[in-house]
């Protein structure tokens, strides 16, 4: 006898079917946590099933779970926040740092369990980065915790960041799982998922389809049956190709026919030409559908539309039906609920079960069904509050309300930038400034809106790509000037047509008189050597009114922050107000600068003072903001300060590990050309120094060529070095190629100032290649020049300079005086050396000799072993004694402390441990262990707490 089997049943396996091994392995990595797991497979594979038994087997730690979804909210991290937000009262009684108080705005419902929120840090990245810490903290707190994030081929670019850095060095009870699908997974995704942590397991699970015993395994779980026929499984697993998820689609199916029956051997299918099952899920899900009754059929439409998980409310008004029908549309096993609700109320929220039925439903829709579903969506949607704007602009884009649409996305963006998720808002504004028919006024907004973001966010050069063509509109005049002005700043920021830049900045200067604020900003930045020939005092003009307009300004953070600009654009003139402008800034500052602006100022007054020379100033400048770059968390602002030290202490001197240090912040600045440069422009005079880079087109000769045309006060040092590398290898060619180099800038931006930092070296090439009356032009025209300016350098150049034409050794030692007492060793090493050379011809060895010892002993400390194997060879040809290398190596300093071994000690006595003290130095923590060690044996210390106890004491 056989039975039918009919409605009624389950269509889900109670028990997990096929993937016993797969749970084992991922079970005894995550028992010992740190640890990180992948699952990887197709849809309907059974990814979020597996992972939903890990609470089963788990035992003594909770399983909390987000998604990334496929219509994205301007929300930041919203899966991880998603899954916190199940932590709830687990979080009672946990003692929680402020830092977690930065969670509040993200976690409402959690609000009263966490630490008030702090005050902003007015920099996006250093928020973002306390965010993380606030993250990763809250996630420990509960104790052993695993971490599910599922469907990661959805997820945005500020949840990859933040995974990215948990899975690097997860707390101690933490274990993450991350599920996605191999097919549509991006590279850089791909990328984060394959890092193990530092330390703890990782594992990455494939899964595979079922084969014909675990298909038919699976099909005898659904129908509760002990077993099914052989034939029947072998039909299920080929027609469902071993896919759990359309296993289960195709017995639900055949339930809804009535076309399984009961045999003595076990549940099996009616004789194949009764049954027309198509092959493909999507049909077996249509095929369901179509047998379902008018108004649940329409709610399941408007759940595909809506895509899910929304409130139920919002379904029904969606479908236009009455609440009653959405029972039924649940009992088909094709929706869910989130929640058990009473039989008489409606559940929270519904969503597809699997999105391969969402999709397939979704495909099959009519063109005109859809835009209507969506935008019956869109108006339930805008009932809710607050307002989910992602999914609002999404279901208006669809229905093809364009300008609506674009109205609620450029919202959604602003709302992004106050949450701080620029990249998301930079991809919403992307979207409405590629896709929508704007009139004018609102595509410059948003246009303006775009570059301010792009330039917050670093979306890469084709970002003013976005921008170029709104200018060329016929846009209002307040918005016109501020998206000439932002996309000024833009182009310059990607170092792009500096000619252009200076173009929009004039006329964007002409339409802000609205925003005193801008205009400044604009004419600060009119300041600055953008384009050739423009005269100097021009230049200085605009910087004036810079500073008259800042009275206008009620904004003290953004004042010191113009002040900043307009003294680093002044410096490199060597116009003497460059040094009231850098005092007023200092006292706006109250000389403790905190804010992200604040601190760029001081790091941009850094930099100028050392192309000027004055050591001093930039060590001031540098001593008031460290300690608020420490506190800002913001790790751009970190590498920004450390490269304003990379170019401080490769003036002063302290060159130890500086190489290294270089090439990190150089290698983290990424799109930030500009200060790039300056850390560029050390390593090249480093590689220069140490011998590190050979003659040639591969060497010199490329460096020189990719750094014409670059700012004169950027080049100088790196022309200089590379012109003094080029005479001590007869290599005349490249030496006065540099020397053209830097001079045609010079002459074409009228900036001379910083040409002090190369000038003797100029000079010397000049006079290698017989041209003495050339140098000695150049050094009048450069002397005339900075007559009457501010540059501290200057006498000590020319002083130089003077000394190589002349062959005058009081001239040379003069310089190397006055190099000195500028805290310039390595200048005042190179004049030391020429003014022995003299003195070898005139006074012989033992008066050369002391001059020519005391070069080679800087060289030595340096670590300028090109310079020193130079020197070396003079002293020997000449019977000089070579002073002995000291044994530490570069840069040795004895008992005394090197410089980075002070600021270990500085961090280590405030409190800071060994990895936070590495992630602020931007060196590894083995190398702050050596250096703590160090410190603690040269001081006689035996521990961290002595060490603090001495804190504020001077360090030998």
């Amino acid at each position: 006898m056989m039975t039918s089997y009919r409605a009624g049943s389950t269509i889900v396996s109670p028990s997990l079917v096929g993937r016993a091994a797969e749970l084992r392995a991922l079970v005894d990595v995550l028992a010992a946590p740190p640890a990180v797991a992948v699952v990887v497979g197709e849809a309907g594979i059974g990814k979020s099933r597996l992972v939903a038994e890990l609470s089963r087997h788990l035992t003594g730690r909770q399983v909390i779970r987000g998604w990334c979804r496929r219509i994205r909210e301007p929300f930041p991290l919203g899966p991880v926040i998603d899954a916190v937000r199940s932590l709830g009262e687990d979080l009672s009684g946990a003692r929680l740092s402020p830092v977690v108080g930065t969670l509040r705005p993200l976690l409402p419902e959690l609000e009263h369990l966490l630490p008030p929120r702090p005050d902003p840090l007015d920099d996006r990245a250093a928020d973002r980065h306390r965010l993380f810490r606030g993250l990763v903290e809250l996630l420990a707190a509960p104790g052993p915790t695993v971490l599910v994030i599922e469907d990661l081929h959805w997820v945005d670019e500020l949840t990859v960041d933040f995974l990215s850095y948990l899975i690097t060095d997860p707390p101690p009870g933490l274990s993450v799982v991350l599920t996605y699908r191999a097919e549509e997974i991006d590279p850089q995704v791909r990328a984060l998922t394959a890092v193990a942590p530092h330390s703890g397991g990782r594992i990455a699970i494939d899964l595979a389809p079922l084969d014909a015993d675990q298909t038919g395994e699976l099909a005898a779980a659904v129908l509760g049956t002990d077993a099914v026929s052989a034939e029947f499984a072998d039909y299920l697993c080929a027609r469902a190709a071993g896919l759990p998820f359309a296993i289960e689609e195709l017995l639900a199916l055949l339930r809804t026919k009535n076309l399984l029956v009961r045999s003595p051997s076990g549940w099996a299918r009616r004789e194949i030409e009764e049954l027309n099952v198509p092959l493909r899920v999507r049909d077996s899900v249509l095929d369901r559908l179509a047998g379902l009754a008018r108004d649940t059929r329409t709610v399941i439409q408007a759940a595909a539309v809506l895509q899910g998980p929304v409130p139920a409310s919002v379904l029904v008004a969606t479908a236009g039906v009455a609440p009653t029908a959405l029972g039924p549309a649940l009992a088909c096993g094709l929706l869910t609920e989130t929640t058990d609700a009473a039989p008489a109320t409606l559940p929270e929220t519904v969503a597809f079960r699997h999105p391969l039925a969402a999709q397939a439903i979704y495909e099959d829709l009519s063109g005109e069904t859809r835009r209507e579903l969506h935008s019956h969506a869109a108006a339930a949607l805008d009932t809710l509050r607050p307002v989910p704007l992602g999914q609002l602009a999404h279901h208006l884009r669809l229905a093809g309300r364009t300008g609506e649409w674009a109205t609620v996305a450029e919202r959604a963006a602003v709302q992004a930038i106050e949450l701080g998720d620029d990249a998301e808002a930079a991809r919403l504004l992307r979207e409405v400034l590629t896709t929508a028919l704007l009139a004018s006024e609102p595509r410059g907004r948003v246009a303006a809106l775009f570059a301010q973001v792009a330039s917050e966010a670093y979306v890469g050069p084709e970002a003013f790509d976005l921008v170029a063509p709104v200018l060329e509109q016929d846009i209002p005049v307040p918005v016109r000037g501020e998206l000439r002005f932002r996309g000024a700043l833009l182009l310059n920021q990607l170092s792009q047509d500096s000619i252009r830049v200076f173009d929009l900045l004039i006329s964007a200067s002409e339409d802000l008189d609205h925003r005193p604020d801008l205009k400044a900003w604009a004419l600060a930045c009119l300041g600055a050597p953008l384009a050739p020939g423009l005269p100097l005092a021009e230049r200085v003009g605009h910087l004036s009114q810079a500073r008259a307009l800042l009275d206008e300004v009620d904004d003290r953070v953004f004042e010191v922050f113009l002040l900043g600009k307009i003294g680093s654009f002044l410096a490199p003139t060597g116009h003497p107000s460059w040094r009231d402008v850098t005092e007023r800034m200092v006292a706006r500052a109250r000389s403790a600068p905190a804010s992200r602006r604040e601190l760029g100022a001081y790091n941009s007054a850094t930099v100028a003072c050392c192309v000027l020379g004055d050591h001093a100033t930039a060590r001031l400048l540098l001593d008031q903001a460290g300690p608020a770059v420490a506190r800002s968390e913001s790790p751009r602002m970190e590498l920004r300060y450390e490269a304003a030290r990379v170019l401080h202490d490769y003036c002063t001197g302290a060159w130890t590990d500086l190489r290294a240090r270089a090439r990190t912040a150089y290698d983290g600045l990424d799109l930030d050309v500009c200060t790039r440069h300056d850390v560029e422009a050390v390593v090249i005079c480093l590689d220069v120094a140490q011998g590190g880079l050979k003659p040639g087109r591969g060497g010199l000769g490329a460096a020189a060529r990719r750094w014409a045309g670059i700012g004169v006060d950027q080049s100088a040092i790196v022309f200089g070095a590379l012109a003094r590398a080029a005479v001590a290898r007869d290599d005349t060619e490249g030496a006065l190629a540099c020397v053209d180099h830097l001079l045609a800038e010079a002459r074409a931006r009228d900036l001379w100032a910083p040409v002090g930092q190369a000038l003797p070296a100029l000079a010397a090439a000049l006079i290698h290649a017989g041209r003495a009356a050339e140098a000695d032009e150049l050094v009048d025209t450069f002397a005339d020049k900075v007559r009457g300016m501010d540059v501290p350098l200057a006498p000590a150049a020319v002083g130089h300079a003077r000394g190589l034409l002349t062959g005058s050794s009081a001239d040379l030692l003069a310089a190397a005086e006055s190099y000195g007492a500028l805290a310039h060793p390595y200048l005042a090493a190179q004049a030391r050396e020429s003014a022995a050379e003299v003195l070898l011809t005139t006074g012989g060895p033992t008066t050369a000799g002391p001059h020519l010892a005391a070069a080679i002993s800087t060289y030595q400390r340096l670590g300028a072993r090109a310079d020193e194997n130079r020197a070396s060879g003079l002293a020997r040809r000449n019977g000089i004694s070579v002073p002995a290398r000291h044994r530490g190596g570069q840069g040795g300093y004895g008992g005394a402390l090197s410089p980075r071994e002070r600021e270990v000690a500085a961090l280590a006595a405030g409190g800071r441990t060994n990895k936070e003290i590495a992630a602020t130095l931007h060196v590894s923590t083995k190398t702050v262990d050596k250096h703590l060690s160090a410190t603690l044996r040269k001081l006689g210390l035996r521990s961290r707490v002595e060490l603090a106890r001495r804190n504020g004491e001077s360090y030998p």
